[in-house]
């Protein structure tokens, strides 16, 4: 008697119960006195706790502090009390749930990003209509889990049968319950909140316009109904008002979309039964006169092989066409997807597609796991600069600088050449792209900016270059000195612009015009200078440590160094540095720079051996993960579109949270010489950190990027012209910087294990020509 009773309820539309309202809560009182056997649930607790934690992402409660959350979320408010209770007549029981919007909020949480805030808030605006409730169902049910509309109504006049449930997804318990009740019932357990209308009928020319007009227009209509004259009338009527309609048939995947919104004058299902007469559409009632109609609608040579096949046998062997539930619910999927793109204004065409599994997966197609191990890995190689890549500026040097005597410099052999090379090249460089070409000639040594390893958006007139070169010549006069000559530096000698940056001139004697013996021993250490990106504990900066880094970088003359270890000042800096990582990693210019100075295989970095090797970076697997994620800009493209991304500060912000301070060295103009000088006076106090054991840590993207900001030249970052403006003139604000003060470079101090992996370098061959 009982499971009759419950067969014979039609009801498919939960009761709701506010118990804070004295009405709502004598009514349920008053149900439950008139109803012991009404199971209760209360599970709110458990609801509560997911709110606080999804509205709290970053934070990892205890569980005391998340009882201390609720109960400041509850605000005095009884837990009995907080959100609805929900009654479903048909389960006879009693379910206590969070209001609307934040039960809304937690059940579609998973969703967020792949629609967005802004998204979920016009799907939820939307009205779908669908006509037919075995393929249907899927579809509804997909749609209603997805929440990619706020109102369903369903047509069907079936209902459940035995041979149904070989793809309909409902249990024995719902023989004899119209398809509409059932797929109602089910869409309401799974959101009460969710509109639904059912039209148990089925689409009739009664009820057409309440089903496609009603209380507001359709946004969409999909029609999967097994009906001839439905599938034609529904589309007639659909045309007629301008409402896209989707159809998917279960096999191959087949859809159909057809945008009478966009294209009134569309034909109906493609064209493919133009050339039938639509009006005797309604007589056809045999399989006989329904085929002509049936076969191009189905597109049976676009079948499957084993549809084809059993077609041949319906009223043979079979009633009718077969289908399979992994069709079905493939077919939910993909009406679903495609609808939502529909109702976003994502997707715009008319047409049929297929997305058939069988001609993806099968023993003829090769996996992608298999291809990409078959596909030999592209390693993209900088091309190498040569003699004849300096022509023009090797013909005006032997005319300027090569008539001049210079007996009293020294002979070098090829050995000490290298030599000094090999020290020289140990120097730092931006992205560890070594910007640098070298040629010994007539006893002068010359460094040539690498014109092949200039092209960046961090390099603007090409600062990054000179800060790299000047920290290359400081170590060759370091080195020069350790092997007993003096030297003398010929800087820009062809004028600023060329590529020619310096020479150098070796000699047995000091003059006036040579490099002063100043801290000598730092050349010690110059195969001991790396980049340690590694975090650790904070540890207090030395005075005696800092005073000394003060003296080395003050022997470079107009370099100064400013070190900052107030924490008030830290966090400021921190937060700078973090959103020009941002604004760098969500610009297209700049995401490129990042995608192509990380090394990110071991065949890359061996190979190339220039660049970030990812191994160099302290990173969890998450952030290692994230940070392969990004390597695509599509993905990245959709971060900056959604205004997200302050992941892409996170590393920055790990940084400085360990470091003992961070550090400015500055020049008094923004120019090559004060760049280049700069460079010199970066490897020095580089060189002291190590000295001191101390580790060094370039953070100079901001650096980079705000000399093209401060020269006012916008080029490649005008979408982020405002921001970056605003962001060094905070810059500049914090660190106190005068107006005859450029910064140069930016870095952080700290103590920290030494990495095990060391960035590599191009050998000395690769780097050094003779002539």
């Amino acid at each position: 008697m009982l499971s009759k009773s419950i067969k014979d309820n039609n009801s498919f539309k939960p009761i709701f119960f506010d118990i804070k309202i004295e009405s709502e809560y004598n009514k349920l009182s008053s149900l439950l006195k008139s109803n012991p056997s009404i199971e209760i649930l209360d599970e709110i607790k458990g609801q509560l706790e997911e709110l606080l934690k999804l509205k709290n992402p970053k934070k990892k409660f205890t569980t005391d502090e998340l009882k201390q959350e609720i109960k400041k979320h509850l605000n005095n408010t009884p837990i009995k009390s907080y959100g609805v209770w929900v009654y479903y007549p048909w389960l006879n029981k009693l379910i206590h749930l969070l209001a609307e919007n934040e039960f809304i909020e937690v059940r579609t949480n998973r969703n967020q990003y792949k629609i967005t805030p802004d998204e979920k808030e016009i799907l939820a605006t939307k009205k779908i209509g669908i006509i037919g409730l075995s393929v249907g169902k899927a579809i509804a049910i997909t749609m209603a889990m997805e929440r990619i509309c706020g109102e369903l109504i369903l047509a069907d006049f079936d209902i459940i049968e035995l041979s149904n449930l070989n793809r309909i997804q409902t249990g024995v318990q719902n023989f004899g319950v119209k398809k509409t009740i059932v797929v109602a019932r089910e869409i309401a357990e799974i959101d009460p909140y969710l509109k639904v209308t059912c039209l148990h009928d089925g689409l009739t020319e009664q009820n057409v316009n309440d089903f496609f007009t009603k209380d507001g227009k359709l946004d969409i209509c999909i029609e999967v109904c097994d009906g001839l004259y439905t599938k034609i009338f529904a589309r007639q009527k659909a045309k007629e008002l301008g409402i896209p309609v989707v159809m998917n048939s279960s096999d191959r995947g087949t859809t159909d979309i057809e945008r009478f919104d966009l294209d009134p004058s569309l034909p109906i299902l493609h064209g493919l039964i133009d050339h039938l007469d639509l009006s005797l559409v309604k007589e056809a009632k045999t399989n006989e006169e329904k085929v002509p109609y049936l076969l191009p609608m189905l597109g049976v040579e676009t079948s499957s092989e084993r549809l084809k096949a059993s077609m041949l046998e319906i009223e043979e062997t079979i009633t009718t066409w077969p289908q399979l539930a992994s069709g079905v619910v493939f077919g939910g999927g993909i009406c679903t997807d495609v609808c939502r793109r529909i109702l976003l204004n994502q997707f715009t065409n008319s047409g049929r597609y297929f997305v058939d599994t069988e001609q993806h997966i099968n023993n003829n197609v090769t996996d992608y796991i298999s291809a990409n191990q078959l596909k030999e890995e592209q390693i993209n190689l900088i091309p190498k600069t040569n003699l004849e890549d300096y022509a023009d500026t090797l013909k005006e040097a032997n005319e300027k600088l090569f008539n001049k005597n210079n007996d009293a410099s020294c002979e070098l052999t090829n050995t000490e050449v290298e030599e000094l090379v090999k020290y020289a090249i140990m120097a730092p460089s931006g992205g560890n792209v070594q910007p640098w070409k070298w040629l010994f000639k007539d006893k002068i040594l010359m460094l040539f900016n690498d014109i092949n390893r200039c092209e960046s958006i961090l390099n603007y007139k090409n600062t990054a270059s000179l800060i790299s070169l000047g920290a290359a010549t400081e170590n060759l006069i370091l080195k020069a000195h350790q092997m007993e000559y003096e030297v003398e530096i010929n800087k820009f000698p062809l004028g600023i612009g060329n590529d020619l940056i310096t020479t150098f001139n070796f000699l047995k004697n000091k003059t006036k015009t040579t490099e002063e013996h100043l801290h000598d021993n730092l050349i010690d250490v110059v195969p001991k200078r790396l980049t340690n990106r590694n975090l650790s504990k904070k540890v207090d900066l030395k005075e005696e440590d800092e005073s000394y880094f003060h003296e080395v970088v003050n022997s470079i003359n107009g370099a100064e160094l400013k070190i900052f270890k107030d924490v008030n000042q830290i966090e400021k800096l921190k937060e700078i540095l973090a959103e020009v990582d941002k604004l760098f990693m969500t610009n297209k210019t700049g995401h490129a720079h990042f995608i192509h100075e990380i090394r990110w295989t071991k065949k890359e970095v061996e190979e190339t051996r220039d660049g970030i090797d990812i191994n160099t970076i302290d990173l969890t697997p998450a952030e290692r993960a994230g940070l392969i994620v990004a390597k695509n800009w599509n993905v990245t493209k959709h971060i900056k579109k959604w205004k997200l991304g302050n992941e892409f500060g996170k590393l920055s912000k790990k940084a400085v949270d360990s470091a003992a301070a961070l550090g400015m060295i500055t020049m008094p103009k923004f120019d090559a010489d004060n760049f280049f000088e700069g460079g010199r006076a970066v490897q020095k106090l580089w060189l002291a950190a190590t000295e001191k054991g101390i580790a060094f840590q370039p953070m100079s993207i901001s650096t980079f990027l705000f000399a093209k900001v401060g020269d006012n030249n916008f080029d490649d970052i005008e979408e982020i012209k405002d921001e970056m403006t605003t962001q060094y003139d905070k810059l500049k604000e914090i660190t106190g910087m005068a107006e005859n003060q450029k910064d140069v470079f930016f870095f952080r101090l700290a103590s920290a294990p030494e990495p095990k992996i060391k960035a590599l370098r191009r050998h000395v061959e690769d780097v050094l020509m003779y002539e």
